[in-house]
């Protein structure tokens, strides 16, 4: 287990209510039409290619935020068919400096005298199976490729680990509606 600094947890629990108001907040889209909406998040996981659509029930939303040090980014989405063969993916990036198109998140690397520190991570839930790396020697990658007032567009990929399954290697990329 890896125990982190309070100013490290603090900071990875506000990611984690990040991801909680991604994953609650509507669109406008049609729940009985995918195409009508051009946000997406397309993987690869071991091989399976899934796509998830925006839909009004599951958004594809991402979101940043600012506290203290912190720089985080957040971008997350569901399949409609979640409590059947579906799943649920949260990315999530956290930095000292503002989140940008010129760097590409993952390991945890200390930046600063201060604590503060860089972090790319991929949650990743299937059936009953929850998936992340909370390693922080992970070799997960969140890179944004572009980031307006209005969507956040960028690419993803690690190896995953889950208790009682095999590792999962995971890679694709994302179209969501930015959301503050």
């Amino acid at each position: 287990m890896i125990l982190l600094p309070a100013r490290q947890r603090t900071a990875l629990g506000a990611l984690v209510l990040l991801t909680v108001a991604a994953l609650g907040c509507s669109s406008s889209t049609d729940a009985t039409d995918k195409s009508s909406s051009p946000y997406y998040i397309k993987f690869t996981a071991n091989g399976t290619q899934s796509e998830y659509h925006d839909q009004i029930a599951f958004p594809i939303s991402a979101s940043f935020a600012h506290t203290g040090i912190e720089y985080t980014g957040v971008v997350a989405g569901q399949s409609d068919a979640v409590a059947t063969t579906g799943g649920t993916i949260t990315l999530g990036v956290m930095d000292v400096a503002p989140i940008t198109t010129n760097k590409s998140y993952g390991a945890l690397q200390t930046v600063s005298a201060n604590g503060g520190f860089t972090l790319g991570q991929i949650s990743y839930t299937i059936a009953s199976a929850g998936y992340s790396n909370p390693d922080p020697n992970n070799d997960v990658h969140v890179a944004f490729t572009e980031i307006t007032a209005t969507t956040v567009r960028g690419t993803f990929s690690g190896t995953l680990k889950s208790t009682g399954h095999p590792n999962l290697s995971i890679s694709g990329e994302f179209f969501a509606k930015r959301i503050n």
